[in-house]
């Protein structure tokens, strides 16, 4: 038996944030359980269902208070090992780890995090380089941004794909759907790298609004107000509805038809599983990260990352699927999600472990 910690900023609703829950949910049961965040954030914690779980709240906003209270939380806990995830964690983790001398994993989770060559990427690379025993990449492409950008050993980075507990996905939910209605819908943050501005310009196309369509967003995010007066500006209010962010976003998803994905830059996203899992296609920019998963003409299409005209045109084709090929469609999603369950990823974290 072993003191595993996992700690992250906080539990609201977020892809990093999903992954630690049912990584917490599947975790082998002679271990004991440590989660600590370090904000006050805590939408998704009604979800962890593991009755060994211990949970911490440092909720500061001050960097050094939160390295002192999580080295001093390591040692008073024997905390043996453990996983941190997403950038603000990892570095204090790093730091606290070192100071406690426990075994800590940063888990990254995206791209192009700092400003090149900004003294935020000059401190991760020294922290990542000198801190580190491994660091786990949710995905080659953010492998490639580790030692690539920030210079760090190839050898010091493993790929550890995220996997989602499929069993906590209510495929039941409906909230009915509208016959000859194409629903589409976008899952994730209202943030600058989800490129939702692409999209409301992309619908605003006289020949998209020639066919019978809605979009719902789910999330939330600092561009949220941004979005909501792009929406006005193109006089697209009776065409989308922002629905917020939401604990059981299933219930939205499963009345569905398509998902549309036009990031600028993405890790592994926990919701592109999710929403493959459902049988529901995908439009995604072409970004490697997206486009291993989704694959054009058959579960999905691709678009050119940023343009809008290209985005439009994969829209239309889209709306002039039949029912019967959105069909095959649906079948091929489905069959893309089944490899990525969280049993995938525990057996990879546990032979990080061994190591």
């Amino acid at each position: 038996m072993a003191n595993v910690a996992f700690v992250i900023n906080s539990l609201q609703m977020g892809g990093g944030e999903k992954l630690v829950v049912d990584i917490i949910n599947n975790w082998k049961d002679e271990d004991k359980i440590y989660l600590i965040l370090l904000s006050g954030g805590k939408m998704l914690l009604p979800q962890i269902s593991n009755k060994r779980t211990i949970v911490k709240i440092i909720d500061s906003n001050y960097n050094l208070k939160n390295i002192l209270a999580l080295t001093k939380y390591f040692k008073e806990n024997d905390i043996k090992y453990g996983f941190s995830h997403l950038e603000r964690a990892n570095k204090i983790s790093l730091i606290s780890a070192k100071l406690s001398k426990v075994k800590i994993f940063p888990v990254v989770h995206s791209t192009n995090i700092y400003p090149k060559g900004g003294m935020k990427e000059y401190i991760a690379k020294i922290l990542y380089k000198f801190c580190s025993l491994k660091i786990v990449a949710i995905s080659e492409s953010v492998k490639s941004y580790l030692t690539e950008v920030l210079e760090l050993p190839p050898e010091k980075v493993i790929v550890i794909r995220n996997g989602i507990d499929f069993s906590r996905i209510n495929p039941e939910y409906s909230d009915g759907h509208i016959k000859d209605q194409k629903n589409f819908f976008t899952l994730g943050r209202f943030v600058d790298a989800k490129g939702y501005d692409i999209l409301i310009k992309a619908l605003n196309n006289p020949d998209v609004l020639k066919h019978n369509w809605h979009l719902k967003m789910i999330g939330d995010g600092k561009l949220y107000s941004h979005i909501s007066r792009l929406i006005k500006i193109n006089n697209l209010e009776d065409r989308i509805t922002l629905l917020g962010s939401k604990t059981e976003p299933f219930q939205y998803i499963s009345s569905a038809d398509i998902a549309i994905m036009p990031s600028r830059r993405e890790g592994l996203p926990i919701s592109l599983i999710e929403i493959l899992s459902q049988g529901i296609p995908v439009i995604s920019s072409n970004i490697e990260s997206l486009s291993s998963m989704v694959k054009d003409g058959q579960n999905g299409f691709h678009f050119e990352k940023d343009n809008v005209p290209d985005l439009t045109q994969k829209i239309l084709k889209m709306l002039k699927l039949s029912p019967e090929e959105l069909a095959v469609f649906a079948i091929s999603a489905r069959e893309s999600a089944s490899t990525f369950g969280i049993e995938n990823t525990l057996d990879k974290y546990y032979q990080l472990l061994r190591q």
